[in-house]
């Protein structure tokens, strides 16, 4: 099952309730030179996810997993090694 985040319309939208649903390890990412998106915007997800961790890449715009796909991958890995692998508690 997936679970799809929208948010609402207009130049500043919001963060659906449902994303305060999500159990698992959330990792949201933002370009800190996003022209569409607001620094406010992700610390929205970081305050509604009760396990999310928030991070704003210095350098990197809208699309961060374009622009530095081997910087995000391992900004991801790094977060969830934790949550997998051998060492996790199951």
């Amino acid at each position: 099952m997936s679970t799809t985040i929208r948010s609402g319309a207009g130049p500043r939208p919001g963060i659906d309730p449902g994303v305060a649903a999500l159990r698992g390890p959330l990792l949201a990412l933002q370009g800190a030179e996003d022209a569409y998106g607001t620094p406010d915007q992700i610390e929205a997800i970081g305050r509604a996810a009760p396990h999310a961790a928030t991070m704003l890449i210095p350098g990197l715009g809208h699309f961060p997993h374009v622009e530095a796909p081997e910087r995000v991958a391992a900004l991801a890995a790094d977060f969830l090694a934790p949550h997998c692998g051998p060492e996790r508690d199951r």
